[in-house]
């Protein structure tokens, strides 16, 4: 029984301590990047200067979430700055493919879009939806603790090698507005189709079923 209050007791004080920032801002992959929620939408920027070794004016850049530190099953937005191509896009990676959302609407998901250089830098803004009922779409809900994924490139989008991760996640729930996600969560292929919140709920749904019959 001690052990398993203990284990209860970490699993409250973990889920307690996740990192919910509606607003805030991370350093990654030479890339400085600023996030805020607004409710239904959330606003991002990323810049950045490809460490010298990339020219921003033929460049692209992809700034993603994900529930895992891997590429496949990251919803990522494309931004790519060249003499021929100025766009931005979003995708779901699917292994060691990136297609759009939607063929027929590259911008799902999004509005508001930019992209700039200024000193060097390539800086790509974007506001995206918090929710959407298509597979493997990330809400932007109170329990989903999600990475971020930067990559880039030189030229138009493909093959990168520059790539990571984020090591901590961001919940980007708002508490003082609504962030449960109206459609029920689809996973693809190869994203997890649970996470570490449902594991922690059924575990505490077995410890206190337990408990009540150990009580009767």
């Amino acid at each position: 029984m001690r052990t398993e209050i203990l284990l209860v007791f970490l699993i409250a004080s973990f889920c307690y301590g996740q990192n919910i920032m509606p607003s805030g801002s991370m350093s990654l992959l030479n890339s400085y990047i600023t996030w805020t929620n607004y409710g239904m939408q959330t606003y991002f920027t990323i810049t950045s200067n490809f460490n010298g070794q990339i020219d921003p004016s033929d460049a692209w850049i992809a700034l993603g979430v994900n529930s895992e530190r891997k590429m496949s099953g990251t919803n990522a937005v494309v931004c790519v700055n060249t003499q021929s191509e100025n766009s931005i896009s979003h995708h779901l990676n699917i292994g060691f493919i990136s297609p759009l959302f939607s063929s027929f609407e590259p911008m799902l998901g999004l509005s508001n879009s930019n992209l700039s250089v200024v000193n060097g830098n390539l800086t790509c803004s974007f506001t995206r939806k918090n929710f959407n009922s298509l597979r493997g779409y990330f809400g932007f809900d109170s329990i989903t603790p999600l990475h971020f994924v930067v990559a880039y490139g030189q030229g138009s989008f493909g093959y990168h090698s520059n790539r990571g991760s984020s090591m901590n996640t961001v919940v980007f729930a708002n508490s003082s507005m609504n962030n449960t996600n109206p459609f029920t969560p689809m996973t693809t292929p190869e994203a997890p189709s649970s996470n570490l919140f449902n594991i922690i709920f059924k575990v505490l749904i077995d410890f206190f079923s337990r408990l009540f019959m150990g009580l009767f």
